[in-house]
């Protein structure tokens, strides 16, 4: 179910900007056009269109000077150029345009998906220079992340796209600088989006959206980068900003504790829209939270095995435990994120939460039991010797 190929049957002027991870790029999913804004990852057949007009800017030069890759992690790098030339302002512009460009009596659909924070973390030098004096909190580690990975040294020095070990303190505290600068770089460039939408008179009849695909660990249990079922990896933002044309009666500002996911994106965008909901769409409208209708208890996540083959796992949370199960290992965790919010302290091990594991491994039996043999075997979790990431049945989602 095509998010953009709804909206553009519906009569919408749909727009997608910046990275998108189309592949092949030239399917656009429904969007009518795309400003595409990304690297040009070996996958793609086509120039980006923020490199060819970044390359008749600069006479050709390379838009990612000095980085070592695309998950570069090393801290106090600063953009080599004019910041109006950097990707993120780039970006925020080509979504001004589209604004500016759009006659007002066009309903319009417009994603504008920001390449940062994402590692090379080259932020402007004034926004890392912000940072300067500021208390950086350190990473949270705990135990279990001790016993996991605290035997791995590394450093982003030498290895600028480390996953997991121990990197140097003061090195750490510069890459989380860089990544504060980074963050606070791309809410710049919303900001002057949000102007542009606030000029054009538009403020109160547009829905407006935020969240991530992932989040970026950043040292916390000795973790970075992404894939991870930790908090900082899975725990994105989804801020939502409904207009006043909905006449909603909620109160703007609030902090909801309800589960929300990736997959509650399309179904509150259609809900705001007033288009019909498919049956086959799984998410639900964030919208029916603040209406204070019924919603899920529970929530399922997985990610296959990515930068090591043990890393494969499945989860399951409510508002106040998680329990995760690596497929290939067979290790199990379990964290009350209301008592531990960092996840220093692994339940999974302790005798006196047997009783608690025990409901927890029960609960995804039950929820991997449809996808047959090669995940549940007479009653119990499999331990797979690679990863699965084809099958046949997924599991109904949960309530």
């Amino acid at each position: 179910m095509e998010k953009p190929r709804i909206f553009t049957d519906a009569g919408y002027r749909t727009h997608a900007i910046g990275k998108q991870h189309f592949t092949p790029q030239t399917n656009y999913h429904g969007y009518q056009t795309v400003d595409l804004g990304e690297p040009n990852y070996s996958h793609m057949a086509q120039e980006p269109d923020y490199e060819r007009w970044f390359a008749a800017q600069t006479g050709g030069q390379s838009p990612y000077p000095g980085n070592k890759s695309g998950n570069d992690q090393r801290g106090g790098l600063h953009y080599a150029y004019d910041e109006k030339l950097h990707e993120s302002y780039w970006t925020a512009d080509r979504a001004i345009d589209f604004l500016r460009a759009t006659p007002r009596a066009t309903n319009w659909f417009l994603k504008v998906s920001f390449h940062r924070p994402h590692a090379p973390l080259n932020a402007p030098k004034r926004w890392y220079d912000r940072y300067e004096g500021v208390e950086i909190p350190p990473p949270a580690v705990g135990d279990w992340a001790r016993a996991w990975y605290g035997k791995q040294q590394t450093s982003f020095q030498k290895n600028p796209d480390a996953t997991r070990g121990v990197v140097p303190a003061e090195e750490l505290r510069e890459t989380r600088r860089s990544y504060a600068a980074a963050i606070s770089f791309v809410d710049e460039q919303i900001g002057r989006i949000l102007e542009a939408l606030e000029q054009r008179g538009e403020l109160e009849n547009t829905l407006i959206l935020f969240t991530s695909d992932h989040g970026d660990v950043m040292g916390d249990n000795l973790l970075y980068r992404k894939t991870f079922a930790v908090e900082g990896s899975i725990n994105v933002p989804m801020i939502v900003r409904w207009p006043a044309q909905l006449g909603l009666k909620a109160k703007r500002g609030q902090t909801r504790q309800e589960l929300a996911e990736l997959r509650d994106v399309l179904p509150t965008f259609l809900d705001a829209a007033g288009l019909p909901i498919p049956k086959a769409v799984e998410g639900l409208s964030l919208l029916d939270a603040l209406r204070g209708r019924r919603w899920r208890s529970t929530l399922d996540l997985e990610h296959a095995s990515c930068y090591q083959p043990k890393d494969g796992w499945v989860a399951l949370m409510d508002e106040r435990y998680k329990y995760v199960y690596y497929n290939i290992t067979g290790q199990q965790q379990l964290f009350d994120l209301k008592r531990d919010p960092q996840e220093l302290r692994d339940l999974a091990g302790e005798p006196s939460s047997a009783k608690l594991l025990k409901k927890w491994r029960a609960k995804m039996v039950q929820h991997l039991a449809v996808r047959g043999g090669d995940f549940v075997r007479n009653g119990d979790l499999v331990v797979q010797p690679k990863a699965i990431l084809k099958r046949a049945n997924n599991p109904n989602v949960v309530p």
